[in-house]
């Protein structure tokens, strides 16, 4: 299920599997469902989500907060997991499915959040990915790889570039490129338990470990 929670700690419910009430805010267009990886616009205005469409098959759909209505963006298992939006909050970032078949060519691709034009490939893998973070559109992605829970790090500008950013024997999970596309925060189980380092990319060697006593699922502030 989803729920916004605002600054004050007050919650909102999105999504209420249990019953049909979304609380006092009155019901929305995503009472039922089922709904993964939400991801909120910089503009805060929309929520894409991915959506179950039919057995073994999901599609993204945005969700407008004013409004309070539902648009599909992909069909026919074309699209999954929004990774996240472009800093104007006009495109989103998602994995492109090639003939409903999610394990094959692994694409990650953009696409204006309304579906007025067709999605634009941003990068391909010969390897699953799992997540995908990305700062500036002409900057880095990395991409979590889905086989060994390595991390990975390509040029937007040049396709095919995917290299060995932080590979171990440990997980690394969780990765988020801050907004100017200088640092990555992740974390990493290389411990013993999870926690939270950040890395400039520009020089992985000058890590620092953030949280102390376990951390988890990094988020960085606008």
């Amino acid at each position: 299920s989803l729920v916004g929670v605002n600054l004050r700690g007050e919650e909102r419910p999105l999504v209420d599997i249990a019953s049909q009430n979304a609380g006092s805010w009155g019901p929305s267009a995503l009472d039922t469902g089922y709904f993964a990886w939400p991801k909120v616009s910089p503009d805060g205005k929309r929520i894409a989500v991915e959506v179950r469409t039919g057995d073994q098959r999901w599609d993204i759909w945005v969700y407008d907060l004013a409004g309070r209505n539902l648009t599909r963006l992909t069909h026919d298992f074309t699209g999954v997991r929004p990774f996240g939006w472009s800093p104007d909050s006009r495109n989103l970032i998602y994995l492109g499915i090639n003939a409903g078949d999610i394990g094959g060519p692994h694409r990650v691709v953009s696409q204006l959040w309304g579906g007025s034009e067709p999605p634009r490939q941003l990068l391909g893998t010969d390897f699953q990915i799992h997540d995908v973070t990305l700062g500036p559109m002409d900057g880095y992605a990395v991409i979590r790889d889905m086989g060994n829970d390595d991390l990975r790090i390509a040029s937007l500008r040049q396709p095919g570039t995917a290299r060995p950013l932080v590979a171990t024997s440990a997980s690394e999970v969780d990765p988020r490129v801050s907004r100017d596309g200088q640092l990555l925060a992740y974390a990493s189980n290389e411990s013993g338990q999870y926690e939270v380092y950040v890395l400039p990319l520009s020089d992985p060697s000058r890590r620092v470990q953030v949280s102390d006593g376990g951390g988890a699922q990094p988020v960085w502030s606008p």
